[in-house]
């Protein structure tokens, strides 16, 4: 299965973010970046490990629902479109 190209990051995020310092904020970011992109969960501790199992969880949500709306479009597009509509009379 091939990767994403982007990581949603919700606005409800930055509730919890607030309780992180910027380093700290940007070792989860990281390692959510690099979880879409490979499939491994880095270790982290505390918080910033917290953070990082949550994101993920709904990254995996979001890759399961556009992989759905993937597999529908392509059958979609198997079945060539729609009819073309008749010309108006003049």
């Amino acid at each position: 299965m091939k990767p994403m190209c982007y990581v949603c990051l919700y606005l409800s995020y930055l509730e919890a973010m607030e309780y992180l310092s910027d380093a700290e904020l940007g070792q989860v970011i990281r390692s959510l970046l690099e979880y879409a992109k490979t499939g491994e969960k880095k270790k982290l501790s505390g918080l910033q490990g917290a953070m990082l199992t949550w994101m993920t969880g709904q990254h995996d949500r979001d890759r399961e629902r556009y992989d759905k709306r993937c597999e529908v479009n392509r059958a979609n597009g198997k079945k060539g479109g729609r009819p073309r509509k008749e010309p108006l009379p003049m």
